[in-house]
This record gives C-alpha cells, sequence and structure tokens, in this order.
C-alpha cells in the first residue's frame, strides 16, 4: 500500500512536471482572471447545491436500509465531506466509499453502510451515461458510447451479483473474502433497493452532475469568455471517467493533461486551460477536503 501511495505521488510529479515544462505560462493569464463578488457568489452556490445533491442521493439510500436508525441529513453532507477528504488520498474516488467507516462508527451498522456507499458510487458513475448520450448526439464519435458503456458496468454488476450469488461461478469466490469482519453475502443484499429510490439516485445523480459541469464552466469563463457551454458538457463525461484513473493522487496532474487534450479545440489556449482546472480543482476539491478533514480531527 505504501509503495502504491509512492507510486500514484511519482507519476502525478511526472505528469505535472510535463504539463509545466511543455507549455508556456503567460503572466498575464493569471493576471486576467476576473473575479468580482456576483462570480464568487456563483461559484460557490453551485459547489453547495452539487454537494447538497450528492449528500441528499446517499441520504435516500441509506434511509431505506436504516429503518432502525434515526439517520439525519446532517449525517449525510459530513461523510460526503469526509470521503472528499480521503479522496485526496486515495484512489479513483474510493474515499466516497471507505468514508462508510465513519458511519459505521456513528451507527453501529457495517455492510448495509459499505453496500450504500459502494451502490452510491456505482449511481454516480452509472449517471454519466445519460449526460454521454448527450455527447454522443453532438459529435457521433465513438469514445463516447465506450464511454457510457463503461460507466454503466458498476451499476450493471451490482444488480446481477446477488442474483448471482447462488451460482457456481459466485459462490466460491463469496465464500474466499468473507470473513469474521465483514459478511460478503449480507453485502450483495445490501445492493438490492428499491425502483423508486434508485430513479431518485439518478436523478440527484445527473442533476449533481450538471451543477458539476456549470461549476467547470464557470472557472473555465474567469480565463476566457470565449469558451461556450456547449463544449463544457460534451467534454466533461470523459474528464468524469478520467478521475477514476487509479495511478494518480486525487487526479492530479491526469485531470490537467486530459483537459488540455480535450480542450485543445477550444478557444482555450493550453496555459488558459491549465489554470482553469488548477481554479477548479481547488474550489471542487479542496474546500470540501478541508471542511472534511475538520470533521475527521473532530471525530478523533
Amino acid at each position: 500500500m505504501a509503495r502504491f501511495k509512492i507510486l500514484k505521488i511519482v507519476f502525478s510529479l511526472l505528469l505535472v512536471g510535463i504539463l509545466v515544462v511543455s507549455i508556456d505560462f503567460r503572466k498575464d493569464v493569471w493576471t486576467g482572471i476576473c473575479f468580482t463578488a456576483f462570480s464568487i457568489l456563483e461559484i460557490l452556490v453551485l459547489l453547495g447545491f452539487s454537494i447538497l445533491s450528492r449528500a441528499l442521493r446517499w441520504h435516500f439510500l441509506m434511509i431505506e436500509k436504516s429503518k432502525n436508525y434515526s439517520l439525519r441529513f446532517f449525517h449525510s453532507v459530513k461523510y460526503l465531506l469526509i470521503g472528499s477528504a480521503l479522496n485526496t488520498l486515495m484512489p479513483a474516488g474510493s474515499g466516497d466509499i471507505a468514508k462508510s467507516y465513519f458511519g459505521y462508527r456513528d451507527t453501529g451498522i457495517k455492510e448495509d453502510m459499505l453496500a450504500v456507499s459502494l451502490f452510491d458510487k456505482f449511481i454516480a458513475i452509472g449517471s454519466i451515461s445519460i449526460l454521454g448520450l448527450y455527447s454522443l448526439y453532438i459529435t457521433e464519435n465513438v469514445i463516447f458510447l465506450l464511454a457510457i458503456v463503461a460507466s454503466l458496468f458498476p451499476i450493471t454488476l451490482a444488480y446481477l451479483a446477488p442474483k448471482l450469488e447462488g451460482t457456481s461461478l459466485m459462490k466460491p469466490l463469496i465464500d474466499r473474502f468473507s470473513n469474521g469482519n465483514l459478511d460478503i453475502r449480507i453485502l450483495l443484499e445490501g445492493f438490492q433497493f428499491g425502483s423508486r429510490n434508485i430513479l431518485v439516485g439518478f436523478t440527484l445523480s445527473i442533476l449533481g452532475w450538471i451543477l458539476t459541469y456549470l461549476l467547470l464552466f464557470k472557472c473555465l469563463q474567469l480565463i476566457n469568455q470565449s469558451i461556450h457551454l456547449t463544449e463544457v458538457f460534451i467534454n466533461s463525461p470523459l474528464l468524469t471517467l478520467g478521475r477514476l484513473f487509479p495511478f494518480t493522487l486525487n487526479g492530479l496532474g491526469s485531470d490537467e493533461a486530459l483537459m488540455v487534450y480535450l480542450f485543445s479545440d477550444t478557444a482555450l489556449s493550453p496555459d488558459e486551460i491549465v489554470i482553469g482546472a488548477i481554479l477548479y480543482r481547488i474550489i471542487l476539491t479542496v474546500l470540501p477536503a478541508v471542511l472534511g478533514v475538520l470533521f475527521i480531527i473532530k471525530s478523533k
């Protein structure tokens, strides 16, 4: 595990180094960032509603599983922020799943807490396919079709796993990975949710991604007013899936490199794209992670 973390840091630094060496960063790009009181308010409102929509998605799923525990919405927001903090250290956004440990400490719910966090993550990834349909329709590029299939794979697997539990293929795997600390059978049972809550989860997830992509648009617009909202919505599904790449430190370096590639045909220059990506990272990941660290410290 320690070696893997070192590998992620090295790979992230390598990508950052390549970007720094290959791109000519002009001073006027930094000084040209147009912050106003209204733009800051817009960004904070988008970030706030994005966080609330994702927390509400997890909350609806958790309520279905924790009928014997009174879970307040505040707890759902708290665990989401803790997950944001853990994502800075864990690969492929897995901090969103590891946050279930803190929920388990508070509630005593183990397998269901983990199942909800996993299924919530699968819904978040799967809902990207809906937005990817727009990208596919506009561009007719087959890469978006592949992205749609890839994003639907985890939620499809989670749906089929409980139904295949007793098969000759799944049973040996379940027996092998079940132990005294975690019962895989209970975990798989936890993947069974009502269709209403799944639909609500997908709807909230799509809303959350739209708010997140609007946030990216606002960050890029602060750098260059010529960027179009359509260009952001077309490329963002691939950017989101690219963040799941597990060999960098929370997408550091890979996010920026992918943005340079995806937005190369827009009015943005490479240095404007990288600076916009940095601003987007600070707002979307660093600010929630700081709040999450405070909750982690408070929970000892």
